[in-house]
């Protein structure tokens, strides 16, 4: 946006259009349903979802850095949150905090705290490089396990 050069963040017009795929470089994620999006500094941070087979969901994480349009596959450190759909992913202060509410088979009451390192990276449409799409998983883990209750 105006003034923003190049950047993220700056800038407080919203447009909303299509990215064509031939705009969008390295491998996307899967397509899904139930997975979540969130921004964090230049980086969009793709998490789990359902790919419409088998009875869990998707564990994955997916970076897509805006300015360049580029996927990245990141490295994860420590436990990841495992297969979540139908979950909530909220950025606070450069950390994604997930809470994990089921994996396609039972219900969880689980938080976790996702850092991704490079996460204020304000590099221009060059990409920021494979450091700043590296991603620790499971820094913090709250929260109890399986089970189908209220």
């Amino acid at each position: 946006g105006a003034g923003s050069g190049g950047g993220c963040g700056g800038s407080s017009s919203h447009v909303l259009r299509s990215v064509p795929a031939s705009m969008v470089g390295g491998t996307p994620p899967a397509a899904r349903n139930g997975h979540s999006a969130t921004l964090v500094g230049c980086w969009l941070a793709v998490l789990g979802g359902w790919r419409g087979s088998g009875p869990l969901s998707a564990s994955d994480l997916h970076l897509l850095h805006v300015p360049s349009l580029t996927w990245h596959a990141p490295t994860a450190e420590g436990r990841a949150p495992g297969p979540c759909n139908m979950h909530t992913a909220d950025a606070i202060h450069g950390d994604v905090w997930v809470f994990r509410g089921g994996d396609g088979c039972d219900y969880y009451n689980q938080l976790f705290v996702l850092r991704v390192r490079g996460a204020g990276d304000r590099s221009s449409r060059g990409g920021g490089g494979r450091t700043a799409s590296t991603a620790s998983a499971g820094a913090q883990r709250h929260g109890g396990g399986g089970g189908s209750g209220g």
